[in-house]
């Protein structure tokens, strides 16, 4: 049981260094790879490009384009419904 007042943090698991999925996504490049990622890409609040992650279509959309550039698969397809999304519910 924690004490009144103590507060715990957990630490995310890091990602190996050497993994090519640090950081933010290069969209440039991932639309060059995957063009039809283009219309998907907006500019968040910050200004920075981003996709909306709420939006299926969006991350399917991009995952596409991570198999095109970093893998060479370029014509990989997954049936509507079956890509885990993020939780939408109250």
């Amino acid at each position: 049981m924690a004490k009144s007042g103590s507060t715990t943090t957990s630490k995310a698991p890091q990602l190996h260094p050497r993994n090519v999925h640090q950081g933010r996504y290069n969209l440039q490049a991932l639309t060059s790879s995957h063009p039809a990622l283009a219309p998907f890409i907006r500019d968040n609040p910050k200004g920075d490009a981003t996709i909306d992650f709420t939006d299926d279509k969006a991350v399917l959309c991009l995952n596409a384009a991570l198999l095109a550039h970093y893998y060479q698969i370029k014509y990989w397809q997954i049936p509507y419904g079956y890509l885990c999304l993020p939780f939408q519910g109250g």
